[in-house]
């Protein structure tokens, strides 16, 4: 059945459609350029024969890559053969084949293709394209031949005698043990915009906009800090406010209908060792992440989501290999994050969680900063921006003091929160760990057997005050992420050291 084949023939329609995207999107500038100049046929005719002549070299040349472009399995390995003058194999194991995710953007769907990304820790492959039901096949045919492969060891079952056609009594096994497909969260139009207003990425996007309205229209902010009295008669601040709420309103606009058409469909499903997300309107992706690669837990509330009772969840991931590939769109961070669940009501993450990991038990802290901590988080910030808004006010702007003067407010009541909110919990197995910032709380479950290494450190001005940090990484993405509790007592952090270090706690 997978002997030597090529991709779906639709595969010329979508790189023609991917080629004409790049083109246009490196001529966007000069188009635009263009268009407020005056209209020059010759131009035009020039930039046409340009366009024409690029799309179709290109078209050439991707249509010869899909002439000389095959995919087959032997044995252990999904081989796959492309290039354009010189032929190059690119193989992966099947037996530690990770995950295989789908993405199809809008020619995709219509031409009812997709493409499909196999990762292994190492590398992966990508198809582009395959028939739904070509995929269908392949992903089912991928997932039980690894299953079978695990199942067995190299004296029964030795590489060099594996044959794909040889295996078709213990596939069919395996696809009747296939475990049920358990739907964990589903995002309504609804809840996704209420996520997209309560994660507070519009507020930052409405920040930017504002700054940059300082920039384009010459602000007059001196005059707002000499004329606060007329502040209600003058038609030019209330133009000014105007402009900055109608502003605000189209962020808020473009940003729901972004965030729609990203997330539309959210859904996310548990079947057997992999969880899969599966979302998009325009583009539709499906990712899966393996439970075995899970690290950490994480737990993320800021204001808003905390007072309408909402959270949302995050795992942390370990890989091998890079996340930099243009054509693998994933969830996944560079540092190993993704996104589990963007919107969850709180009462409900844990009876969620345990349905995937049974194993963590999910702990509360403890909070254990001390009062005497307060100063050490906040006085070194607050020096750094007294003494830098005291230069700016003296060499450039009379008023930078002001803006010194909030930041040194926000670090304040941030030194305020990392007192009352930074905690621990030990459990036997599994260390809870809460940090606060200045608008959001995050809470991590790291099982200790994740846990790379731990330190305890103690300065002298520390240890006059019988205070200490401890920090600790674990495996994230292609590299670690490290946790810290700073300014906490000897105790605790000799208390979570002897946990480590001992297997267990008293």
């Amino acid at each position: 059945m997978f002997n030597k084949q090529r991709l779906h023939k639709l595969t010329l329609v979508t790189q023609f459609y991917n080629i004409l995207v790049r083109i246009l999107s490196g001529s966007f500038f000069i188009i635009v350029l263009a268009f407020f100049q005056e209209p020059d046929l010759s131009n035009i005719l020039i930039f046409l024969g340009i366009f024409l002549a690029l799309s179709l070299l290109l078209f050439v040349v991707e249509t010869v890559k899909y002439f000389r472009t095959y995919y087959w399995i032997e044995g252990n390995r999904l081989v796959l053969q492309t290039g354009l003058f010189i032929q190059k194999e690119k193989d992966i194991q099947i037996s530690r084949i990770q995950s295989i995710d789908t993405s199809e953007d809008i020619v995709h769907r219509l031409l009812k293709v997709t493409k499909i990304t196999v990762n292994t820790p190492g590398q992966g492959l990508i198809l582009d394209a395959l028939s739904v039901s070509q995929y269908k096949a392949l992903s089912d045919y991928l997932n039980q031949l690894k299953i079978s492969l695990n199942k067995r060891t190299e004296d029964e079952f030795p590489e060099d005698k594996l044959a794909v056609d040889d295996n078709s009594e213990v596939i069919r096994s395996e696809a009747e043990d296939a475990p049920a497909e358990t739907t964990l969260l589903q995002l309504s139009v609804g809840e996704i915009v209420k996520m997209t207003i309560l994660n507070g990425a519009i507020f930052r996007g409405f920040f930017i906009f504002l700054i940059g309205f300082n920039f384009l229209t010459d602000l007059p902010l001196d005059d707002l800090f000499t004329e606060v009295g007329s502040v209600f008669i003058s038609a030019s601040i209330i133009i000014l406010l105007a402009s900055i709420f109608i502003g605000m309103i189209l962020i808020y606009t473009i940003g729901i209908i972004a965030s729609i058409i990203k997330n539309y469909g959210y859904k996310v499903t548990l079947s057997g060792e992999h969880l899969n997300i599966k979302k998009g309107l325009l583009e539709t992706q499906s990712q899966t992440v393996p439970l075995k690669n899970v690290q950490t837990l994480e737990e993320k509330q800021n204001w808003l989501m905390k007072f309408f009772g909402y959270t949302t969840f995050s795992l942390g991931l370990t890989s091998d290999s890079s996340q930099k590939n243009n054509e693998n769109k994933t969830e996944i961070k560079e540092d190993g994050q993704v996104v589990l669940f963007p919107i969850v009501k709180s009462e409900k993450l844990n009876p969620l969680v345990k349905q995937c990991f049974p194993e963590f038990v999910l702990s509360p802290v403890e909070n254990v900063v001390p009062v005497r901590s307060i100063r050490r988080f906040i006085q070194f910030p607050v020096l750094f921006w007294l003494i830098i808004a005291a230069a700016i006010s003296i060499m450039f702007w009379v008023y930078a003091w002001i803006a010194g003067l909030i930041l040194i407010l926000f670090y304040g009541f941030y030194g305020y929160r990392s007192y009352k909110l930074t905690g621990y919990h030990l459990c036997e197995n599994e260390i809870t760990v809460q940090t606060p910032t200045l608008f959001a709380l995050t809470k991590t479950y790291v099982p200790k057997n994740r846990i790379l290494n731990l330190q305890v450190k103690q300065n002298l001005f520390l240890k006059r005050a019988n205070l200490m940090k401890t920090n600790f990484s674990t495996a994230h993405g292609i590299a670690s992420k490290e946790f810290k509790l700073k300014y906490i007592e000897e105790k605790d952090a000799f208390k979570i050291f002897e946990w480590f270090r001992n297997g267990g706690i008293n």
